[in-house]
């Protein structure tokens, strides 16, 4: 960049210096002019002085040009001038709104305590005094919870302990597990065989204690 600012201003002065000797030259045939009319003297055309004097001031123009043979060639040829490196683009944060406070409220859970089980038990004793087994009466105890047969357990009696065992081994009392009231009524349950008499006294107790149950 320099050197072209150089460059402008040599050629500048030359033209200065071309102004100025075109000056010089017509004040010289002014000058002449007068001299020819006072004297009379013969004086030399004035074409040939513009001419002397224009080829030495091209001489002095290019003599000045000639001494910047490096300014001279650069303004032939131009340089490109690099552009100015473009910042590259910043991505700009993206900000999110802030997330609005979310009030927590607890909830009060109420716990529900399920309803107490309304268990009903029955003793045959007095219900069935009259059933008679092998030897004598064959009372039971029947546990009801909600309405269905939770166990049916034999209580002290005076038949023969191995006869009335067999009930127990034959899974007697356990014929009426898990049935409602009304089903454990009808269900049909068969005699054990050996001990005939005790069973179809127990059945028969069973059946007296699910009458009274409510």
């Amino acid at each position: 960049m320099m050197k072209k600012v150089s460059l402008y201003l040599n050629i500048l002065l030359a033209l200065a210096l071309v102004v100025m000797a075109i000056h010089l030259v017509q004040l010289k045939q002014a000058v002449a002019e007068a001299t020819t009319v006072t004297e009379g003297n013969v004086v030399e055309p004035a074409d040939t002085l513009v001419v002397e004097e224009s080829s030495d001031t091209m001489a002095v123009v290019e003599e000045i040009v000639s001494s910047q043979p490096e300014v001279a060639e650069e303004a032939v040829t131009e340089t490109p001038v690099p552009e100015k490196a473009k910042p590259a683009p910043t991505e700009k944060p993206v900000t999110k709104p802030a997330d609005k406070a979310v009030e927590k409220t607890e909830e009060k859970v109420e716990t529900v305590q399920p309803a107490a089980p309304v268990v009903q038990v029955i003793n045959t004793t007095d219900l069935a005094a009259d059933v008679r087994g092998y030897v004598g009466a064959t009372p039971v105890e029947i546990t009801i919870e909600d309405g269905r047969v939770k166990s049916v357990r034999p209580l002290p009696n005076d038949e023969t302990p191995n006869f009335f065992l067999r009930l127990t081994e034959s899974g007697l009392f356990r014929a009426w597990d898990g049935l409602s009231v009304s089903e454990a009524k009808s269900v049909h349950v068969d005699a054990v065989t050996g001990a005939t008499f005790s069973s179809k006294a127990v059945i028969e107790n069973v059946r007296r204690g699910l009458d009274a149950a409510k």
